[in-house]
């Protein structure tokens, strides 16, 4: 089952107001990460239909800021780094230009950083 690019782009949406708020020092407490609860309810492999997968070629989110902030316990200075990073990820996406970039159902796989 496919997911539509509306789909995709709230729940990354949802994500950048998360890391909104922590990088205004407003932590909230646990919160699943949008993009993944989305993929996990409707895909076998959440990590397959991700824009931040498809934009670093990494699972899980690693080779993003994202565990960096974690470790810092979501500190404001890293994460305004992740949220800057989601921003890149959406406008890569989602910006001008973007429907070159993707497809009309989401298929992010193989679309990577630097391949245009």
């Amino acid at each position: 089952m496919s997911l539509t690019n509306g789909e995709v782009r709230a729940a990354l949406q949802e994500s950048i107001k998360i890391w909104e708020q922590r990088a205004a020092g407003n932590p909230q407490r646990a919160v699943s990460c949008p993009l993944c609860v989305l993929g996990q309810r409707r895909i076998t492999n959440a990590c397959d239909v991700c824009p931040i997968k498809a934009y670093t070629g990494e699972r899980s989110c690693f080779g993003t800021p994202y565990y960096r902030a974690a470790r810092t316990r979501f500190a404001a200075k890293e994460s305004k780094v992740e949220l800057n990073f989601l921003k890149r990820v959406e406008r890569h996406y989602f910006g001008p230009g973007s429907e070159l970039r993707v497809r009309n159902q989401v298929n992010l796989g193989g679309t990577r950083r630097g391949n245009k």
